[in-house]
C-alpha cells in the first residue's frame, strides 16, 4: 500500500519516462538537418581544397620532369612528332611530349614499352599508352573513366582504342586574327613567331626560345575535355593553342585553357612553378603567358 501511494504522489515531473516524444524527435531531426546543411558546404570545400593541392602538385611533378628533360637534352620535349598534316597519313604517329616526360616521373617501364618507330594507337603501342598515369589526371575532373573507351563498339580491339587519357594540356601558343605564321614560315611553324608557345609540333623549345622568360610563360595547362584525341595523354593532339579572343574555362570545345576547378584553372610555368589562375585573370595578361617570345612582361602572380 506503501509504494502504490508513493508512485502516485510522486510528481509527474520526476517520473522515469520511457523516451521522446514525436515533437521531440522531430525536433531532433530538424536539428540535425540544419547542421548537416551547414556542415556539407564546409566538407565539400576541404575535398575541393585536398583536390587543388592534389592537381597542384601533379603539374609540379611534371614541371620537374620537364625541367630534367630540358637539363639533360638541352631542350623541352616535342610538343608532338610525326603530326603535321603535310605528312604523308600513313606516316603521322602523333607521339606527344609526355611520352618524353615518363622517364621523370617513375614510369621508366612504361617508356620502355613505348616504340617511337610506331605510331601511338599501333598495336605494338597499345599496352604502353593504355597506362593511366596519376600525374596526368586532375581529382577534380568528372569525366568517370581514365581510358578511352570503344570507338567503334565491335567488341573488339581497333587501333586507337582504350588509350589512356590526361587532364593536362601541351601550351603550343594563342591563335587568332593575325597570328598565323609568315608565308616563309609556314612549312614549319603554324603561327608566328610572337604567338608560339612550348609545345610545338616537330620542334623541342630551347631556354634560350623563350625570350619572355621561363617564368612568365606556361609550359602546361590544365584542358579537361571529353574530346578523346585530345585528351590522351599519349596524343600529341593535346597541344593546343588558346584563342586571343577567350578567357579560360569559358569553353572546352574549341581547345582552351579548361578546368573542373571553380573560377580557377591551373598552370605550369617553363621554371617549373604552378599557380592557379583566375577566370578573371586579364585577357592581355593571359596571352602574354601562354606565348614564349610575344615580347610582353606580364606576371600572373
Amino acid at each position: 500500500m506503501a509504494n502504490v501511494l508513493f508512485r502516485r504522489n510522486f510528481p509527474f515531473y520526476l517520473r522515469r519516462t520511457s523516451g521522446l516524444t514525436l515533437v521531440e524527435l522531430l525536433v531532433v531531426i530538424a536539428i540535425l538537418g540544419v547542421l548537416v546543411g551547414l556542415l556539407l558546404p564546409a566538407v565539400q570545400a576541404a575535398r575541393e581544397a585536398a583536390r587543388r593541392t592534389q592537381c597542384l602538385n601533379n603539374l609540379r611533378q611534371i614541371g620537374i620532369a620537364l625541367s630534367s628533360h630540358e637539363a639533360a637534352r638541352g631542350r623541352f620535349p616535342v610538343g608532338c612528332t610525326g603530326c603535321r598534316f603535310s605528312l604523308d597519313p600513313l606516316q603521322r604517329k602523333y607521339i606527344s611530349w609526355n611520352i618524353a616526360t615518363l622517364p621523370y616521373l617513375d614510369q621508366n617501364e612504361v617508356w620502355r614499352r613505348f616504340d617511337y618507330s610506331q605510331p601511338i594507337g599501333s598495336i605494338a603501342n597499345r599496352e604502353a599508352v593504355s597506362t593511366v598515369i596519376p600525374a596526368f589526371l586532375c581529382p577534380s575532373a568528372t569525366r568517370g573513366y581514365a581510358n578511352a573507351p570503344e570507338y567503334l563498339v565491335n567488341g573488339q580491339w581497333d587501333p586507337g582504342e582504350d588509350m589512356a587519357l590526361t587532364d593536362y594540356g601541351g601550351m603550343a601558343g594563342v591563335e587568332g586574327e593575325g597570328r598565323n605564321a609568315l608565308p616563309e614560315d609556314s612549312d614549319t611553324y603554324y603561327r608566328n613567331a610572337e604567338s608560339r608557345g612550348i609545345m610545338l609540333a616537330e620542334i623541342g623549345t630551347r631556354t634560350i626560345d623563350i625570350t619572355d622568360g621561363i617564368s612568365r610563360t606556361v609550359a602546361v595547362a590544365e584542358r579537361v575535355c571529353p574530346e578523346l584525341d585530345e585528351s590522351q595523354w599519349a596524343n600529341g593532339a593535346n597541344c593546343f593553342a588558346q584563342n586571343q579572343d577567350t578567357p579560360i574555362n569559358q569553353t572546352w570545345e574549341f581547345g582552351e585553357v579548361y578546368s573542373e576547378h571553380r573560377e580557377t584553372a591551373g598552370v605550369l610555368f617553363c621554371d617549373g612553378h604552378a599557380q592557379f589562375l583566375p577566370e578573371t585573370v586579364d585577357q592581355s595578361v593571359l596571352i602574354a603567358i601562354l606565348t614564349r617570345a610575344g615580347g610582353e612582361s606580364a606576371d600572373a602572380r
